[in-house]
């Protein structure tokens, strides 16, 4: 509840651009961003079957999204809603690291 209550502060003070972009593609932003959670929601749900609880942990930690692990806690009322944060986080922040300088390396060649 604490997380909602903040999300519905910072917009009232900060108007929607908070999650809405300043660009003028603005719903293109917003769209791109919520994709893979998405996709990886219907997937993991329907199709394999996870425990909704676990598998947005594991969408949070992929994220690298620790106000959506807090706010999973706060729901679930215990930490056993973020046994799937700690393994997607770190996959997510080595190929981050990893394949961070590759791609500015590609594109780098790409434009010469």
């Amino acid at each position: 509840m604490r997380t909602l209550v903040s999300f519905v502060i910072s917009t009232t003070i900060f108007g929607s651009s908070l999650w809405a972009g300043t660009e003028p593609p603005a719903p293109w932003n917003t769209f791109v961003t919520l994709c893979a959670p998405l996709i990886a929601t219907i997937v993991g749900y329907w199709f394999m079957k996870m425990n909704p609880v676990l598998l947005l942990s594991g969408i949070a930690g992929g994220r690298s999204c620790t106000p959506g692990l807090n706010a999973l806690r706060e729901a679930g009322g215990n930490d056993v809603t973020s046994l799937g944060y700690p393994v997607t986080y770190a996959i997510a922040n080595v190929l981050l690291t990893v394949w961070g300088p590759v791609v500015v390396a590609f594109v780098d060649a790409w434009r010469h």
